[in-house]
């Protein structure tokens, strides 16, 4: 054989062996993927893939706001959404939202939803917020930095030293302080019970 034929058949030998290493490393499918419920309820289950999933560990953002609201949130581990990389999945949360007049809220939870860009961050799994002497256990709360609210919901129990409450929805203007406190179905009755120490 001659020499320039063996050459070109060592360099399409190597192509070939490139080009399939590239499509194995590159563009095949792993079915290696498990899946994490962030919420109670049945309708927010997010789907991880192991191998392409961009995970950090111990993560925290901070911000503020024109206001001087400071707004801080750590999780033991965030996932970049992969379908919007503004959207981070956070497990084992605390969040610490210090108000203009140096009040401090703390917020702890099993998972959250948080947006990068509007700072919006959904809570869920044994949410417990507290604000001074106030303590407030439930499945699901909502952090509107941008319209300074909050909206809790679903087994809501709220506690202040000598009353228990539970109720389905709590909302609460961070700015006023308004709170409003409410049933979901209008027959039901907001339940007050007298916790005397």
């Amino acid at each position: 054989m001659d020499r320039k034929l063996i050459i070109q058949i060592f360099f399409l030998i190597i192509i070939i062996f490139i080009i399939f290493f590239v499509y194995i490393f590159f563009f095949e499918k792993k079915e290696d993927s498990k899946t994490i419920k962030i919420n109670e309820n049945d309708r927010d289950v997010v789907s991880i893939d192991k191998n392409t999933s961009n995970i950090i560990k111990n993560i925290e953002y901070y911000s503020k706001d024109n206001a001087g609201n400071e707004y801080t949130i750590k999780a033991e581990l965030g996932e970049i959404d992969p379908t919007n990389t503004d959207i981070i999945i956070m497990t084992n949360v605390s969040a610490f939202v210090i108000l203009s007049n140096s009040e401090v809220i703390n917020i702890k939870s099993e998972s959250a939803i948080y947006n990068k860009l509007n700072y919006e961050t959904n809570f869920s799994g044994n949410v417990i917020l507290n604000y001074r002497l106030h303590e407030i256990f439930s499945d699901n709360l909502d952090l509107f930095l941008n319209k300074n609210t909050v909206s809790i919901s679903n087994n809501i129990i709220y506690k202040y030293p000598g009353t228990v409450l539970e109720t389905d929805r709590i909302e609460i203007d961070l700015t006023t302080k308004d709170t409003k406190i409410f049933m979901l179905d209008e027959n039901e009755k907001i339940s007050i019970k007298s916790n005397k120490e």
